[in-house]
Parts: C-alpha cells; sequence; structure tokens
C-alpha cells in the first residue's frame, strides 16, 4: 500500500504543512466522509469533503498522561472519543474519488501529487489546486480542492512549526556505512547506479527517487527494467518506476503500462488479497498512463 511521494513543493498554508503534509493523521481511524456546502447553502450542490478522524497521535498522547491500569486507561479513552476527533473541510473541490473494500478504514499517510487530472483542472479554471492522495488500509482517497481548513470536535487547534526533512536522501548518505559517499560527504552517483541495478526492493527505491530529485539524469530505462520485476518482491521501487515512466516516458510504454493494470485485475480477484496492496498501485498505473497521454493531447478525455 505504498503511496508514493509528494509529487509538489509544500503548499504555504500552516495547517497543511503540519497536519496533511507531516502526516500526523497516521493510524488514524476514518469515521465518516461527508460532503456539504461550504457556504451553507443547498447540500444537493456540494462543493466540500469533510473528513473526520480519530488522531491516533492524540490518543498516544493522552494515554501516556493518564494513571491507573491499561483497562482503566481504555474505558477513559472510549468514553471520551470525541475529544481525539478532527473535521478536516476540503472546500472548492473539484474532485474525489474513494476506492476501498469494506473491511478496514485506517488513514495511513497521505501525498500530494501532480497528476494529469490536477493539471486539466487548473488548466480550465486558471486557479490553483492540489490533488491530496491519501491512502488507506484497504485502498486510497483522491481529493482535489483550493482551500483547507482544520477544527477540533472539542478543544482548539494547536500547531507547531515542523521542519520538513527528506529521510529518503538520510537514508542514502548512512546506507552501508557510507560506501555511497564520495570523499567530499557527496553521493556517488555510480554506486547508486549500481544499486538502481541490483538491489533489493528498499534500496532500488531509494536510488530511483535520488535520480529523480536531486539530479537531471534520464532514468527511464532503468525504471523500464524495474517494471519487469515481480510485484511481491518489488512493490515499493515498481511503484517508483511507475511515477518515472509516467513523468519521462512515452507512448511506447503504454502496452507495459497497461500489462501491469490488468496483472493487478487479476490479482483483485484472487482470496485473501491486501487490497490496498492493488487499488493503490492500479491508481499510480492509470496516473502514468494519463500523464503520457495527457503529454501528447491535452484534449485527452482522462479516465476518471
Amino acid at each position: 500500500m505504498y503511496n508514493g511521494e509528494n509529487e509538489i513543493e509544500c503548499p504555504k498554508d500552516k495547517y497543511i504543512k503540519y497536519y496533511l503534509w507531516s502526516d500526523y493523521f497516521h493510524d488514524s481511524k476514518i469515521k465518516t466522509v461527508e460532503f456539504s456546502n461550504s457556504k451553507g447553502k443547498d447540500n444537493y450542490c456540494p462543493d466540500q469533503v469533510v473528513l473526520a478522524l480519530e488522531s491516533c497521535i492524540d490518543v498516544d498522547m493522552e494515554w501516556d498522561k493518564l494513571k491507573g491500569t491499561d483497562i482503566e486507561k481504555g474505558t477513559y479513552v472510549e468514553k471520551n472519543k470525541s475529544k481525539y476527533i478532527y473535521k478536516l473541510y476540503f472546500s472548492d473541490c473539484k474532485y474525489f474519488n474513494y476506492e476501498k473494500s469494506i473491511i478496514a478504514n485506517d488513514y495511513i499517510n497521505g501525498r500530494f501529487k501532480n497528476t494529469a487530472i490536477l493539471q486539466k483542472i487548473i488548466k480550465s479554471t486558471n486557479k490553483l489546486y492540489c490533488h491530496f492522495r491519501i491512502s488507506t488500509d484497504d485502498g486510497y482517497l483522491d481529493i482535489i480542492f483550493s482551500k483547507f481548513k482544520i477544527k477540533k470536535l472539542i478543544g482548539r487547534i494547536r500547531i507547531k512549526d515542523t521542519e520538513i526533512k527528506d529521510y529518503n536522501i538520510n537514508w542514502l548518505q548512512k546506507y552501508d556505512k557510507g560506501i555511497l559517499l564520495s570523499e567530499n560527504g557527496e553521493l556517488n552517483d555510480k554506486k547508486i547506479l549500481e544499486i538502481m541495478k541490483n538491489g533489493d526492493d528498499v534500496e532500488r527505491y531509494y536510488a530511483l527517487y535520488y535520480f529523480m530529485n536531486y539530479t537531471n539524469e534520464i532514468i527511464i530505462d532503468y525504471a523500464r527494467d524495474i517494471m519487469l520485476l515481480d510485484w511481491e518482491s518489488f512493490e515499493v521501487c515498481k511503484i517508483m518506476a511507475i511515477s518515472i515512466i509516467g513523468i519521462q516516458g512515452n507512448k511506447k510504454d503504454l502496452p507495459l503500462l497497461f500489462e501491469e493494470y490488468f496483472i493487478a485485475e487479476e490479482r483483485l480477484s484472487k482470496q485473501n488479497v491486501c487490497y490496498g496492496s492493488i487499488l493503490l498501485p492500479k491508481r499510480h498505473i492509470m496516473d502514468a498512463i494519463e500523464k503520457i497521454k495527457y503529454r501528447e493531447s491535452e484534449d485527452y478525455i482522462l479516465i476518471l
């Protein structure tokens, strides 16, 4: 259920930065998803998505302060659930899609995407929008919006400035006691290329990430090779490779992407599958297809 990476710069909104960009709601429960009119008008013309979340981090912080046995603490938390509920308002919403099973509904993480759907909306409205994708236990949720606000059911919202860190690069710099570093302390491109060709799932992912975000290298051929690997052993790096193909690829890559899409469809029909590990990759594959098609012709009708 890997959700890829943020594909834009962090929006200049302190609430988005603290609560959405920094994954404040990791492992929280999605209690409800509602649609309403942001101006309080006719709800038959909704323009806003409202998510109610039970914050896992708020429960954990409260738990550490409580006295008594675990049973007593659990009883208190259960009786006071309203204290941990947040409402997230995504207003001026232009697109919403929720694909999941009916089994679980935990918020895993959120990422800001730069999809063809988003680009088409921005072009048609001449207005800045964000595409926020939430990975859930068993699927994903897509929202394209222009305004965001957040409230607590009980109490006030509190935020603090959060430093945005690139943990992916930190991992590379520490990888295997620094064998990827040159004498001047910078990352060694040649050694990272070797990882991209011969590493395990996570290693290849970090290598792809580095070249995609910190160099001008065209790495489409490496991404194409990774697409030939199996999903069970290489899910994380394959999703990163799909993203790269969407950015650097062309129409010659479409048959492979469609083949991967139909493989994912077949996996859904099997018993005891993790829906999140199939539905989300399917969406990433369609993102890549749409980016290539939209680059070729802005008149392309997107598959929503």
